[in-house]
């Protein structure tokens, strides 16, 4: 089994998947240094999310601040073949500062 190298911490966000011409709505599960987890509906048609594809996540703090990561799809999975949900591993690719102190108030 593969071993993570940041911590996972658990804290649920809605958020966007933003490219070019595809917008995914979800919920951000699990955040770490190198990357983030994020639950989406199966209804958007996960198939066209692929390995390598650039997307920026959007969410917003409940502070009210708005977070950008520039992100890549590294896994697409779907949780179980009961939900309906799919599940998207994303390696974060540009790091803002206000996403690293956001960091630091989970931990």
């Amino acid at each position: 089994m593969e071993k993570r190298r940041s911590k996972r911490t658990i804290f649920n966000l809605e958020a966007t998947l933003v490219s070019r011409s595809l917008n995914f709505k979800g919920i951000i599960q699990d955040f770490a240094d190198d990357g983030i987890c994020i639950h989406i509906h199966e209804e958007q048609h996960m198939c066209q999310l692929l390995h390598g594809m650039l997307f920026e996540v959007e969410f917003v703090l409940h502070s009210g601040e708005k977070i950008d990561l520039q992100c890549e799809v590294i896994r697409t999975y779907k949780k179980t073949d009961n939900t309906f949900e799919d599940i998207v591993g994303m390696k974060i690719i540009d790091q803002p500062p206000e996403y690293r102190e956001f960091l630091k108030t989970l931990h």
